[in-house]
């Protein structure tokens, strides 16, 4: 259990280090999701691609808390990919507005 928390710690360190070159809103978004995450909240991501218009849509769903945080490297390496994609992308951050349901 320690080694995982520090193994979480530092994909934290690293993808806040990652997130001081973005734009600041992206980076924001990207930052309170870690936090997040980090604080136990339930999330999954989605990735999709369209090929006639050449854009990619990452798409993350929060849920609720649990009682403790748990050990998501799949997610924390999904959100390091998207920082590293958005360092040299055009970025449209839609947030809770396109959400049908509020729950973003």
């Amino acid at each position: 259990l320690k080694q995982r928390c520090l193994g979480v710690l530092l994909i934290l360190q690293r993808l806040l280090l990652l997130s001081s070159l973005l734009p600041m809103v992206s980076a924001g978004r990207l930052n309170w999701l870690l936090h997040e995450i980090h604080r136990g909240r339930t999330a999954s991501v989605r990735f999709s691609y369209n090929p006639s218009t050449a854009t990619e849509k990452v798409h993350f769903t929060l849920g609720p808390y649990l009682q403790q945080s748990c050990y998501r490297p799949c997610l924390m390496g999904a959100l390091q990919s998207l920082q590293l994609a958005m360092a040299s992308s055009i970025v449209t951050d839609k947030g809770h507005s396109s959400s049908p349901h509020g729950n973003h």
